[in-house]
């Protein structure tokens, strides 16, 4: 089985191209958990695809259910 990757915040932000400052403001809404290390946050690269995987159908669900415009 192979390792499971453990990202900075940083590295995080990069891939999902936001600024750092918004995966801070993920994990205190509890969309993106953490691993605590002191107060260093690190990430789980499978926790992120799940995390990924939930964004993607949050946002299909959104725009699935917009009001029609007449």
């Amino acid at each position: 089985m192979a390792e499971d990757k453990v990202l900075s915040a940083k590295e995080v932000a990069a891939v999902l191209g936001v600024c750092e400052m918004t995966i801070y403001r993920w994990v205190a809404a509890g969309k993106l958990k953490p691993m605590r290390i002191g107060r260093i946050l690190r990430f789980r690269h499978s926790q992120l695809l799940i995390a990924m995987e939930r964004f993607e159908e949050q946002s299909e669900n959104r725009d699935t259910h917009r009001p029609e415009w007449s």
